[in-house]
């Protein structure tokens, strides 16, 4: 769902990616002096010039090896714990999406329509409860307006689940909303109501300044490995779009889609 920026509670999709830069630079530092600390402890000093061999003589008896040797592994794990290929190659797979679902429709800016993917997680710290259940974007299409409020709370109760995300993860089937009022420049109170109860919101969400901005909604299931994972949203101004169109470019992109969320 489409959200005008209000500062709150926000996420910034594709946040990560300097993280991940620095994680791979001090992986690959970590790596190289281990080779070149490893090389130096077998060589020996006797052969070398006065000032070379006492510098070998410091590196061999300092605690330099045996810290690179705990730090190296664990810098591994953190690069690939943070490493955003993966997010990359979905992102590319949005875009295609994206593309297909609308392939026969122009729009002005690239934030009237969207594919974002929603992943289920037990903590979110942005809002209360802050433990259970929340539908966190993590991935999107496009590469402007990277930043959303649009975080739906999952409960048991499948109709205290919010938004077309939290219908569509309850279900495990997809969901379509078509002809919600548009709030971009009618925010009337009988508006408001309509478009809370059609995208399953509470009204109240939309009080503070955050007016969505789409007018037909999709999700879609997604599992893996036959656990429900998340959600796949597709959202646009227009009052509809193809539904067929949708299905058929995610059933063909799906599996590819479902192998890199392994272990993300």
């Amino acid at each position: 769902m489409l959200y005008e920026r209000s500062g709150e509670a926000e996420v910034h999709i594709g946040s990560g990616r300097v993280i991940a830069a620095v994680a791979r630079w001090l992986d690959w530092a970590a790596r190289s002096f281990s080779v070149l600390v490893g090389s130096l402890a077998k060589v020996d000093g006797r052969n070398l010039l006065p000032p070379f061999s006492s510098y070998l003589a410091l590196v061999q008896s300092s605690w330099l090896p045996p810290i690179l040797l705990i730090l190296t592994p664990i810098m591994i794990w953190v690069r690939r714990r943070l490493d955003r290929s993966r997010y990359e190659a979905i992102h590319d797979l949005l875009d295609q999406i994206c593309e297909a679902t609308f392939s026969d429709v122009s729009f002005e800016l690239e934030q009237h329509r969207r594919v974002t993917l929603f992943k289920r997680k037990r903590f979110y710290w942005k809002r209360w409860p802050f433990f259970g259940a929340w539908l966190v974007p993590i991935e999107r299409s496009g590469e402007t307006t990277r930043r959303t409020d649009a975080v739906f709370r999952v409960h048991d109760d499948g109709e205290k689940c919010e938004g077309v995300a939290g219908r569509t993860y309850s279900k495990r089937k997809i969901v379509y909303v078509d002809s919600l009022p548009s709030l971009r420049t009618n925010r009337s109170d009988d508006d408001l109501k309509k478009y809370g109860e059609k995208s399953f919101t509470d009204p109240k969400r939309f009080r503070s300044n955050r007016f969505p901005q789409s007018c037909s909604l999709m999700g879609l299931p997604i599992e893996v490995d036959r656990k429900r994972w998340g959600v796949l949203v597709i959202d646009s101004i227009n009052p509809s779009f193809s539904q067929k169109r949708a299905k058929q470019i995610f059933n063909a992109l799906g599996p590819s889609l479902t192998s890199y969320l392994k272990g993300i």
